[in-house]
């Protein structure tokens, strides 16, 4: 399965100011066991469209056909750098977690 890249332009770096560096963040769901339907993430949001600097976002997808076992691994990138990275359990339909950016 390929990764999905969700774009976040946030105010994270510069209250007032989309970041000139917008974050990409990676998600990859893993550690299913192999069956004749592959999983997929339908929809990615999230809480909002913007953030003050040391704001935590809240992350929120859905899963096709979750299952056992099944995680979804997130990197987070700025202007092609690897910031941080996290597992996720994603055995529910609907997944949520919070992450917050480092600041400059």
């Amino acid at each position: 399965m390929l990764p999905v890249f969700y774009s976040l332009k946030n105010a994270a770096l510069k209250p007032r100011q989309l970041s000139a560096r917008p974050w990409l963040i990676g998600l990859l769901l893993t550690g299913a066991a192999q069956q004749a339907s592959a999983q997929y993430i339908i929809s990615s949001q999230t809480d909002k469209a913007r953030y003050a600097p040391s704001q935590a976002v809240t992350f929120s997808i859905a899963i096709d056909s979750p299952q056992p076992g099944l995680t979804l691994a997130v990197k987070y990138y700025q202007a092609g750098t690897l910031v941080s990275q996290q597992t996720v359990p994603a055995t529910a339909a609907a997944v949520s977690w919070a992450w917050t950016p480092p600041t400059a």
